[in-house]
């Protein structure tokens, strides 16, 4: 009955179509003297709005063109913590890469919100990096995201992947098609777009590199022996992160090793053997697990066909088919099991 009824919400969000912004793209949400300015593009022509605060002080956004309730405009975001309690059930995916149409029928299929977008979940949603790029409905895929974040309350977890950092890093990230046609109109980098006054890119900053439950670590692309080397205690990452990212000024080469290939956010040494990745194999991954005191990693960035165990069960690969602008499956954990949950709402053992 239950995924009857799954089915039946997303029949009818299909039908609708998927959420629908103002414009062709944005909103852009700019502070200016502490005030937000939204900026859309519509018709090829620029539209800003500066908006007004309501009665509480809150600027409300209407980022869905009424089809999901306003999101609260927030300037601030707080320090991530790195370790906290497992809870009894999560959903975890990664790589969206712009694709709502999928991350809408996998957060559909789980349940984690109804036909109204909004959140309905009795666990933990988790992010693994890289709601970037590939796909065209990149900003949706944010705007969904920070309305599911604000109602979670805390119960909503987003993590940095490599193409979040190309996106508010410090070198130009070049874009072509759509993205390439908005930086054009706005004479802005596509970096611009997510800069530190933006709501967006404030947001962003505030995602964490490495996230750990218990006996569950979570990371974008992985956790390599000469990562493991340089933090011993897995903290000290998102606070280094987060300092670069809030202009504190560091000298580090530990900082320039987290930006590296065989850093956490492009690794891919636990299913690749090419020499430009520190190796992995399941003596290497014991002594991490051991170090962290972990059974599994979770990771995406490396692509599979469905989410699936490798390193004989260490590790969990969830980057699972929404890259390709495809329906795509998920993580499910719940009441100490592992399962793959499918854009239909089937639900199957996670199996070595």
């Amino acid at each position: 009955m239950r995924k009857l009824l799954r089915c039946l919400v997303l029949v009818i969000i299909l039908i609708a179509g998927s959420i629908e912004l103002w414009s062709e793209d944005g909103p852009y949400v700019f502070w200016k003297n502490e005030t937000p300015v939204a900026v859309y593009i519509v018709n090829q022509q620029i539209i800003r709005d500066t908006l007004t605060a309501n009665a509480r002080g809150e600027y409300l956004l209407d980022w869905s063109k009424g089809q999901a309730k306003s999101v609260v405009l927030q300037k601030e975001f707080s320090q991530p913590v790195t370790s906290l309690a497992k809870p009894e059930r999560f959903l975890a995916l990664s790589d969206l890469h712009g694709n709502l149409a999928g991350t809408v029928e996998l957060l559909l299929a789980a349940g984690v919100m109804d036909e109204h977008y909004n959140w309905i979940y009795d666990g933990w949603l988790i992010i693994v990096g890289d709601v970037f790029d590939r796909g065209e409905q990149t900003t949706e895929c944010l705007w969904l995201l920070y309305h599911l974040w604000q109602q979670a309350e805390g119960k909503m977890i987003t993590i940095l992947g490599n193409h979040e950092n190309m996106t508010i890093g410090q070198k130009t990230h070049e874009m072509k098609d759509k993205y390439g046609e908005t930086c054009a109109l706005l004479n802005m980098t596509y970096n611009e777009l997510y800069g530190e006054d933006t709501l967006l890119g404030s947001w962003l900053r505030s995602w964490q590199t490495v996230l750990q439950l218990d006996d569950i670590l979570f990371v974008h692309g992985g956790i390599s022996v000469g990562f493991a080397q340089r933090f011993p205690v897995l903290s000290e990452v998102n606070e280094l992160v987060w300092d670069y990212y809030h202009q504190v000024d560091i000298q580090s080469a530990d900082l320039d090793y987290l930006f590296h290939r065989n850093g956490p956010f492009w690794y891919r040494g636990y299913f690749s053997p090419e020499d430009k990745w520190e190796p992995a194999n399941p003596e290497i991954i014991d002594g991490i697990r051991q170090q962290y005191m972990v059974k599994n990693i979770v990771v995406g960035h490396t692509t599979f066909d469905k989410v699936q165990y490798a390193q004989d069960g260490r590790i969990i690969a969830i980057d699972a088919g929404l890259k390709y602008q495809e329906s795509g499956s998920a993580l499910l954990y719940e009441s100490g099991r592992f399962f793959v949950l499918a854009s239909d709402g089937t639900i199957s053992d996670l199996t070595p």
